[in-house]
């Protein structure tokens, strides 16, 4: 993706791809200084602050949700089939997993994803063998679930 300075709608001037990069480059810093493994995110559509912050991306459908290693790529969670077109046409993290208990409340059986958990999506972004210390945004709307 282009830096996109240009005016958006409204004539508001749109935050540069590098602003975004700069934002994990930053909590990576602190999760070193903190000695965090993992940060694990949540977003919903009536608390999306933390996936815009990071990614620009606004859960829809679906919940969204973010894993960020101390070092290396972080990765936008998202539910279900619709989330993730959505997810890869606008989100400024490029990896994009998927986790089964971010689908809609009402979502049909997705069969694929239903066997889908933290201990699978980990490995995607850390090669740390065991994750030791872990990071919550969004412990206050954090689903019990996803724990």
């Amino acid at each position: 993706m282009n830096d996109n300075n240009d005016a958006g709608v409204l004539g508001i001037g749109m935050i540069p791809d590098s602003e975004y990069k700069q934002r994990l480059k930053r909590i990576q810093a602190e999760m070193e200084a903190r000695n965090l493994d993992l940060i694990v995110g949540y977003s919903s559509e009536n608390e999306p602050h933390h996936a815009r912050y990071l990614a620009d991306f606004a859960p829809n459908f679906d919940f969204a949700g973010f894993l960020i290693p101390q070092r290396g790529e972080a990765a936008l969670l998202t539910g279900g089939p619709e989330s993730i077109v959505y997810a890869k046409s606008i989100s400024k993290i490029r990896k994009i997993l998927i986790h089964p208990f971010l689908l809609e409340t009402s979502a049909p059986p997705y069969p694929e994803t239903e066997h889908l958990r933290f201990s699978h999506l980990i490995p995607q972004v850390t090669d740390v063998k065991k994750v030791r210390r872990v990071g919550l945004a969004g412990a206050n709307i954090f689903p019990y679930n996803l724990y």
